[in-house]
């Protein structure tokens, strides 16, 4: 559980869904192959692995 005081994190809290509540992977996914690569190496990636990402064009 995620414990905040600040308004707009626990309004924010109430739309988090955990990801283990999904129940979805990407493997349920039929085809569409280069789409799920475009969006891990996009969106998963760099909340996975954010030290790849400090540095660039986007941090300054």
């Amino acid at each position: 559980d995620v414990v905040t005081e600040n308004e707009f994190e626990k309004r924010l809290l109430a739309d988090v869904i955990p990801p283990s509540d999904i129940g979805v992977t990407f493997d349920d996914i039929g085809a569409l192959e280069n789409v799920k690569d475009t969006l891990k190496e996009l969106v998963m990636l760099p909340l996975q692995r954010p030290e790849l990402f400090c540095k660039g064009q986007l941090t300054k």
